[in-house]
């Protein structure tokens, strides 16, 4: 099966770019002239990128579902897809299962909020951001919003947060007599990174892509 090729519309709001895109090649020149393509449309999988000029793309709507969704996406930076090069940090406790199942409902979640309240905190000192809650884990983007030096960033946090995971081990000691122990791996690498959501209230940044699947702890 022939894999097809998403489009391209190149805007011409404010420093345009169309002018830092490779030109057409002779595949695509001919698709362009079968189906009437204006200068401006290009196909995704054929347009490079060249130098070091501003290009702003937006999907092309073909239907009122697209248009829809172009409406809600606009202005937003997320809202196209990026592949990125990022530090992707994933954390998870230690025998939290079977210690929640001898607390009560509100203790489960109380607890779990003071640790994500913790680990949060130091994730965002070191510019990270939490992108997503699994159960008691959580996986952390460092590079996304903010690209320097993101790899040392994001050890930097991991170690803070066994320090604070040594402090929050005392609190669960004198009011649970229980201790948990953290897992925390780190994978540097290619990411495809966006919003994604049923509507932009709900939308959150997701990273997809081998880095993330080799950042789990083990």
């Amino acid at each position: 099966m022939r894999r097809q090729c998403p489009l391209l519309h190149l805007s011409s709001v404010g420093t345009g770019g169309l002018e830092y895109c490779s030109p057409r090649n002779d595949a695509e020149d001919g698709l362009a002239k079968r189906l009437c393509f204006d200068p401006k449309m290009r196909l995704a999988c054929q347009t490079q990128v060249l130098g070091e000029g501003k290009v702003t793309v937006r999907r092309l709507v073909v239907d009122a579902e697209d248009m829809s969704l172009e409406q809600q996406l606009s202005g937003q930076r997320s809202a196209i897809g990026e592949e990125q090069m990022l530090a992707v940090l994933s954390a998870d406790l230690r025998g939290f299962t079977a210690f929640a199942e001898v607390l009560p409902a509100y203790d489960v979640i109380y607890v779990l909020n003071r640790y994500f309240s913790r680990m949060g905190q130091i994730i965002e000192r070191y510019g990270g951001i939490i992108n997503n809650y699994m159960g008691d884990g959580f996986m952390a983007l460092f590079g996304w919003n903010c690209p320097d030096r993101p790899v040392e960033r994001a050890v930097r946090a991991a170690l803070d947060m066994q320090t604070a995971m040594e402090a929050f081990n005392a609190y669960l000691e004198t009011l649970y007599q229980r201790q948990l122990k953290i897992g925390i791996g780190i994978h540097y690498g290619s990411v495809v990174v966006g919003a994604v959501g049923a509507s932009p209230k709900s939308q959150k940044i997701t990273a997809i892509g081998d880095t993330v699947n080799l950042g789990q702890p083990d």
